[in-house]
Formats: structure tokens, sequence, C-alpha cells
């Protein structure tokens, strides 16, 4: 998985950003949060949206950004396995 990092400030830590993805910080003097948009063609699987915590780090998990193709397909065959009464999420 290939990830760059973006270095924010000093209280905050680095944040990784999934190959084909975008962030964006921004920061009220209080609250940072970072929020994950994909390039064209991509789906993020994963949070969007992620807080700096009062200790410096991100609350979450790195998000990730696939073809959307994928995804269409993974939405596809869960939608039928819950027609079978098999429940499952990504």
């Amino acid at each position: 998985n290939n990830l760059n990092i973006l270095f924010v400030s000093e209280k905050c830590q680095n944040i990784a950003i999934p190959a084909s993805a975008e962030v964006t910080i921004t920061s009220d003097g209080f609250v940072s949060t970072a929020v994950y948009t994909c390039l064209s063609g991509y789906t993020l699987i994963g949070p969007d949206m992620r807080t700096c915590l009062l200790n410096g780090s991100w609350d979450g998990v790195t998000p990730d950004a696939v073809i959307g193709a994928y995804t269409y397909r993974i939405t596809e065959l869960l939608e039928g396995l819950e027609q079978t009464g098999v429940s499952m999420s990504v």
C-alpha cells in the first residue's frame, strides 16, 4: 500500500495519505481536521474525515482509495448476499 506523509504542525502528528487520494487540513486554532478525497476514478474506503486529538495523534484509521469499479462490484456482491439472508459490511 503506497502512502505519502503530510507534515501538519507541531501539535499534530504527520498524517498518512493513501496513493490516489488527497487530504486537506483545516484548523480553527483549536481543532485540526483532515478531509480525504480521491482522485478521479477512485473511491474512498474508510473514513473521509479524521480529527487531531489532544495528544497529537489522529483519530480513526487511514482510509484507502480503490478503483471505483472494485467498490461497485463489492457492493453488488454484498447486496446479493443480503438477499439470501446473509448480512455483511465492508
